[in-house]
């Protein structure tokens, strides 16, 4: 992904960190009939969410992958 553009990491503290590029999704999605479930926005936050909660990445790895994906 990283070759793709899709993602970038930051070295930080002995650490790498993966951030994606895009704050919007470039992909489009495609659901089975009768699934009910198709909320692509509540599973990205449950996704963003859920790894949030594995690791809180240090304040300057946030800011520099929100300023790399404004540069995009």
């Amino acid at each position: 992904m990283q070759l793709a553009g899709w993602i970038d990491r930051e070295l930080y503290s002995g650490k790498d960190y993966f951030f994606t590029c895009y704050d919007i999704d470039s992909l489009e999605y495609a659901y089975k009939d009768g699934v009910a479930d198709r909320d692509n926005a509540r599973r990205k936050l449950e996704v963003t969410t859920a790894l949030g909660n594995l690791e809180n990445a240090p304040r300057h790895v946030r800011k520099t992958a929100s300023a790399r994906r404004g540069a995009k």
